[in-house]
Formats: C-alpha cells, structure tokens, sequence
C-alpha cells in the first residue's frame, strides 16, 4: 500500500483553473482536514490582466477555504512559462517549477496538524494534482502541465 499523502500540491496552468476545473477536490480534502497547496505556472497574462488574476486566484483560494492563501497559494510569471495557446511549456520547466514549489513548502513547513511528519522538513509525502492529458478543455498549457 501506498504511503499516505501529507502534503497536496496542485498544480494548475492559470489563475481561475482552482476554482473551474478543481474546486470540489480542493473542498474534499480541506474537509478531510487535509494541508493543500496551489502552484500556478502562470499568471495568466495573456490578456494583459496578469496582475489581476494572481489577485483573483489569491481571493479564490481563500473563498475555498485556503488560509492564508499567501501561505499556501504560489502563482508564478516567468518568460519561459507564459499563457497562450501559442506557447509551448517544455517539461524540465515545469519540474523545475513543481520542485522549486515542493522544497519551498517543506522548508516553510507549513501542515494543517503542525505535529504531522511533514512538520520534520526532510521528508514527507507529496501528493501531487494536476490536469489529465488532454488538460481537460484541451487548453494547450494545461495539456504541458
């Protein structure tokens, strides 16, 4: 039998993919009392309202009942992971991205139960979520994640 998760990380391509596509997820495992995190690899920008859709996903995660949404919710704007149905994310950028993501949350060791093992910082299971291969809408982006 698998170990059990401590720790989800889910990883979406854009702001407001939390909330259309997992939100009954994120409500199932904070009613099972369980610690999640949001990584966004993008800040959604490709209308140019990057800014106010990382605003968005940080009042989202809360509503969902994430808190301090600054504690647990990470949205990223970097060049090589931009929105847009154009834009090709390359795999290693990705795990670079998901790892950064992971060791920021152990180091910060950040558990709902904060007498968990994932409190330790060396080691604790990981679960990550994220979007199926056909990214679910087919949304370029979320098929790369």
């Amino acid at each position: 039998m698998p170990p059990q998760a401590e720790i989800f990380l889910l990883v979406v391509a854009h702001p407001d993919d939390e909330s259309m596509f997992f939100s009954p997820t994120i409500c199932s495992l904070l009613d099972q009392h369980q610690t999640i995190h949001i990584l966004s690899l993008s800040n959604g920008n490709f209308d140019g309202l990057g800014k106010t859709r990382e605003v968005e996903l940080m009042r989202a995660a809360e509503v969902l009942g994430i808190s301090p949404p600054r504690k647990y919710v990470s949205c990223l704007d970097v060049g090589h992971l931009q929105d847009g149905p154009k834009e090709i994310w390359k795999v290693g950028a990705i795990t670079d991205a998901v790892w950064g993501e992971i060791s920021r949350i152990l180091q910060k060791g950040t558990p709902r139960d904060e007498s968990s093992a994932a409190n330790d910082r060396g080691s604790c299971n990981v679960a990550i979520i994220t979007f199926d291969e056909s990214g679910v809408s087919s949304h370029p982006n979320h098929i790369d994640v």
